[in-house]
């Protein structure tokens, strides 16, 4: 039986210090960090109700391993971890505590989390309408790209003879790209392409983008590249400041 229990205060444990690696509290009441014990990955899915009927395959995590040191931004204070991984599915990031325990960190009054050197931050989704984890890709004064993460299940195929199942259905991972200008705040769908990095670009700076595009054999339909060509505009663009 999968039993879910209640985590008290860690005060001797070796995977959570803070900036000047002294043993720290937990930020948060005992109540909100919820432990499971003896769970795999797969099961913390099925735990979550994905399906508890169907064999899914595919994980819910960002990373394929637990080897990703974190640190997690909390009332000016920073918490290090050094097994963590971000729950796609689930739309939370956990730290495993154990061989048999996830922990599952608490989104509440969180300013930021970066993982692995790629800050997260929690906004409004427009499109659930409800607060999620976006990656910030690349900001200027003026706006800013994230990225959100999310996961849609691919149904195994149905024997059309037998009405047997065959095979299992999929888990898989996608993403999308949002948009925010600093003024409002409003995520806005962005799209990988040429005009919708070039609109958020000065006129005055086109040709400079396109050779250092064309020089590094970058792509608008490639995020990474993306994010390199808003980090090469703002180098150039406050040159004339």
């Amino acid at each position: 039986m999968k039993v879910f229990i209640y985590l008290y205060i860690l005060l001797t444990s070796t995977f959570l210090f803070s900036q000047d690696s002294s043993p720290m509290l937990l930020p948060y009441p005992a109540s909100d960090y919820l432990v499971i014990p003896g769970l795999s990955a797969m099961e913390v899915k099925e735990a979550q109700t994905i399906t508890k009927t169907k064999s899914v395959e595919g994980s819910p995590y960002l990373y394929k391993n637990w080897y990703n040191e974190a640190e997690v931004y909390h009332n000016h204070k920073v918490y290090k971890f050094n097994s963590f991984n971000y729950n796609v599915y689930a739309e939370r990031f956990e730290a495993k505590v154990s061989e048999d325990s996830i922990f599952i960190i608490n989104p509440r009054y969180i300013d930021k989390i970066v993982i692995k050197d790629r800050p997260f931050k929690r906004y409004l989704d427009p499109e659930f309408q409800r607060n999620s984890y976006f990656e910030e890709i690349a900001k200027t004064d003026d706006f800013e790209i994230v990225r959100k993460y999310f996961t849609k299940i691919r149904e195994a195929d149905i024997n059309p003879l037998t009405k047997v199942q065959e095979g299992s259905s999929k888990l898989i991972q996608h993403e999308m790209y949002y948009l925010i200008y600093r003024e409002n705040q409003d995520l806005k769908r962005f799209k990988l392409k040429k005009s919708s990095v070039l609109k958020l670009i000065d006129k005055n700076y086109y040709n400079d983008i396109k050779s250092f595009k064309n020089r590094n054999r970058l792509k608008y339909n490639n995020i990474e590249d993306v994010a390199k060509i808003i980090q090469y505009y703002n180098t150039v663009s406050y040159k004339d400041i």
